[in-house]
């Protein structure tokens, strides 16, 4: 791969607090090939019609201040093929991916609903982070349709104030990842200017980029459930509401259920109880092989009290791939105590 990892230039969003030599290299990143001189004086200075000489000597400082910059052969600016020093292998960086849910596409007329996020340390997940926020507004029907996520869900959850500083101690220092990352990036940065004045500085990796380079024309399309599919994976849309499924908030988004032992061939079903109770020995299996209750996946109705501990496991059966946007319910309650304290499979 050509570039470094990880991106050292700024995050999208946060272009107001950058250098020009953070606007040069992000213009460089953006081209995809070198920047003739005028351009980048252009660009980067504000400064239109300036001749090739006056406009490389310009610009000139601002490539010998910045490492990830250097000039071709043909006097324009370029990208480093790598920074100088060791570049880490991915397995030594830590990575944070996070992924967001928001009311529409344009941060500041629109709000984050939801942040989702794991912590990757030697290629591992070591922690996890999942929160619904409160927009403050309605969620339009049309974008509840795209998410699952709506005005009931958020009621009560934290405001974008609360949980913005939680994300921040998550992700900590390290690198943070997310599929189309200028979109969820751009959406982080507008509130943390907003709220606290400043913008991430952490390095961060576009997969969307990675994808469209890695694999090319090998795919048709290069977004998360054409790729999860490809390598056999469960679509993460499936696991955007593990936090009400440890936490027991609200209705469990999550998949199938099954109380008994689940085994090749078994046939799911639809259960309704007036109580549930599982204690912390005891490990739920959940089962996905279809979208529709009692016959594509198992569904418990507890009418009253839900008292949760012990494992939450989900799994695919029939060679079942779910599809982005797909939301299984696998459980509703009256009301709910505890939380199951572990998950595994697919969770």
């Amino acid at each position: 791969m050509r570039d470094a990892l990880p991106n050292a230039a700024p995050s999208p969003g946060s272009e107001a607090a950058s250098t020009a030599g953070d606007r040069l290299y992000a213009l460089a990143v953006r081209r995809g090939q070198s920047v003739p001189a005028v351009d980048a004086v252009s660009a980067v200075l504000g400064i239109d019609g300036c001749p090739d000489e006056v406009a490389t000597r310009l610009i000139e400082a601002v490539v010998a201040g910045d490492p990830r910059l250097e000039w071709d052969t043909d006097g324009a600016v370029r990208r480093r093929e790598a920074l100088p020093g060791a570049v880490p292998a991915i397995g030594d960086v830590a990575m944070c991916v996070v992924d967001l849910e928001t009311t529409g596409g344009s941060p500041g007329a629109s709000r984050i609903t939801e942040i989702g996020a794991v912590r990757v340390e030697g290629l591992v997940v070591v922690d996890r982070f999942s929160m619904l926020v409160d927009p403050g507004r309605p969620i339009p029907p049309h974008i509840t349709g795209i998410t699952g996520i709506d005005d009931d869900m958020v009621r009560g959850a934290p405001d974008i104030s609360r949980a913005l500083p939680a994300f921040i101690e998550f992700a900590g220092d390290s690198v943070l990842v997310a599929h189309n990352a200028p979109f969820d990036l751009r959406f982080l940065n507008y509130e943390r200017r907003r709220l606290m004045g400043d913008y991430f500085q952490n390095a961060w990796l576009d997969t969307l980029v990675l994808a469209r380079r890695l694999l090319g024309d090998r795919v048709e399309r290069h977004d998360l459930a054409t790729l999860a599919s490809r390598q056999g994976f469960m679509e993460g849309e499936l696991t955007v509401a593990a936090n009400d499924v440890l936490k027991g908030s609200g209705s469990l988004n999550v998949a199938v259920l099954n109380t008994g032992t689940v085994s090749p061939g078994y046939s799911p079903g639809l259960q309704n109880v007036a109580s549930y109770t599982q204690t912390s020995s005891a490990s739920l299996q959940i089962e996905i092989g279809g979208t529709t209750p009692g016959t594509g996946f198992d569904q418990l109705n507890v009418l009253n009290q839900a008292s949760l501990d012990g494992t939450l496991e989900v799994s695919l059966f029939g060679g079942y791939v779910p599809q982005d946007g797909e939301v299984f319910e696998f459980m509703t309650f009256g009301s709910v105590s505890g939380n199951f304290s572990e998950a595994s499979g697919l969770l």
